[in-house]
């Protein structure tokens, strides 16, 4: 049986602050369980663009395993989406933004397919978690 690292897309959330920490968090704590390849880097002021992107190439080599990384960012235009465009690699390292809970419980639950169906699943499960709140 293949261990769950050599069967799926990574994951890497690279945001502002602590926010794909805190996403993970409680991402783990509603599935119930702890995931490889996944991890995180917050963009901070005191470093600059081009140091946030060499530690975000060593975190996308630590957590690749040969079926490509999905990139999660918060928002567009903003430095990490910017960060994230250096990163890129057709069908190796894609990205979305617009990061909600939503997007990310889509992404962990789907990492088992090819990059570019989690992509597509990833997008819809951010956006259908986006729905004005009715009283009953």
């Amino acid at each position: 049986m293949k261990s769950e690292t050599q069967t799926v897309v990574g994951i890497f959330l690279l945001t502002h602050g602590n926010l794909g920490e805190a996403l993970i968090d409680v991402a783990t704590r509603i599935l119930g369980k702890e995931f490889e390849s996944l991890d995180f880097l917050g963009v901070k002021d005191d470093l600059s663009p081009d140091v946030t992107i060499k530690l975000a190439k060593k975190i996308i080599k630590k957590i690749e395993t040969g079926n490509g990384v999905l990139i999660l960012t918060d928002i567009v235009g903003a430095t990490p989406c910017n960060i994230t465009k250096n990163l890129l690699v057709p069908r190796k390292v894609e990205a979305v933004s617009g990061l909600n809970l939503s997007m990310l419980l889509r992404a962990m639950n789907y990492r088992e397919q090819n990059i570019e169906s989690l992509v597509s699943k990833t997008l819809s499960g951010g956006i259908s978690g986006i729905q004005r709140v009715h009283t009953n």
